[in-house]
């Protein structure tokens, strides 16, 4: 006699429990990402500098930090930043940096703005926009968001939370200043390849950065004044070029130890490409872009695809 084993069906489930459980998950209280960032921001952990120690720090390196992007690659995120550029007539950028997005920018839209604390970059992008012909963009000098300015159509930070203790304060000005759609780039929490190697040679555990852009993301849902935050993923790339690999390791740990760097330089070099003045060190990190959009203006928004997409990097430097 041969047995048929039946296979168990679930226990049937009322609609009244299922509205239970639906309901217990609403009562949650939403995950306070403000909060927790000022939590962080007071407890050091996520390595804000002072006003005065950043501003020195910019005044030291604007004119070399611009040496970490490789020349004509699209910065992380350009492809959906341009979408929403190629529907605005205005772009308000804070923190433009080096400038890498404030010129695509200024190619594609009719009037920029460009916001930084910090004098020594607004002068390099000022120079490096002038060389190019890019006439279209106004510079404002002050620390976000104390700074005033006027609304524009697309908003963009990129990179910039970092200084930031109250990020529900400077998200919600940033808000306030966005017509039709605002982009904010910033890290994954993934450490570089040579974070883990200087970890590994102090022997300790290598310290992911905040996933800052999760926080941004976290903090533009519980505002509640526009759509759903989305959030993309994409490849930031960083280069550094050097005669030697103990150069490279200068670059990358300019306050570690001599032996530290030594031994850096040493581990790098499986890492490091061959070029006619020395060597060069490339490597990509993920980047979250962030997407918001006012809603009263999603007649030409965008599209974000879910976490864990990857829009494309053909792009390059505009002519």
């Amino acid at each position: 006699m041969t047995r048929v084993r039946r296979t168990q069906r679930p226990p049937k489930t009322s609609q009244r429990g299922d509205d239970q459980d639906r309901l217990r998950l609403a009562e949650r209280p939403p995950l306070d990402y403000a909060g927790a960032w000022r939590r962080l921001a007071a407890n050091g952990d996520l390595g804000c500098w002072t006003p005065d120690d950043d501003r020195e720090y910019w005044r030291a390196n604007a004119r070399h930090y611009g040496e970490r992007f490789p020349d004509r690659t699209a910065p992380e995120g350009w492809t959906i930043i341009r979408r929403a550029a190629e529907r605005s007539a205005s772009a308000l950028e804070v923190g433009p940096g080096t400038g890498r997005y404030t010129r695509r920018l200024a190619a594609t839209v009719d009037r920029v703005t460009a916001v930084d604390y910090s004098r020594s970059m607004l002068e390099w992008v000022r120079e490096s926009l002038a060389a190019d012909r890019r006439g279209t963009v106004a510079f404002r000098h002050g620390r976000w968001p104390e700074v005033d300015v006027e609304r524009h159509d697309l908003v963009l930070t990129a990179w910039t939370t970092y200084s930031q203790s109250d990020l529900e304060a400077a998200l919600s000005a940033l808000v306030a200043a966005t017509d039709r759609t605002l982009v904010v780039v910033d890290s994954l929490g993934v450490a570089p390849p040579h974070a883990r190697l200087l970890a590994d040679i102090r022997d300790g555990e290598p310290s992911d950065p905040i996933p800052r852009a999760l926080y941004v993301a976290g903090v533009l849902d519980r505002l509640g004044s526009g759509s759903n935050p989305r959030c993309v993923v994409d490849d930031a790339i960083r280069c550094h070029e050097a005669e030697t690999p103990r150069a490279v390791a200068d670059r990358l740990a300019p306050n570690a130890a001599p032996e530290t760097r030594e031994a850096l330089g040493e581990r790098l070099e499986p890492l490091l490409e061959t070029t006619p003045e020395g060597v060069r060190y490339q490597y990509s990190i993920p980047a979250g872009i962030v997407v918001w959009h006012r809603p009263n203006n999603r007649d030409g928004e965008c599209e974000a695809e879910p976490l864990g997409s990857r829009p494309n990097r053909g792009e390059t430097e505009p002519p």
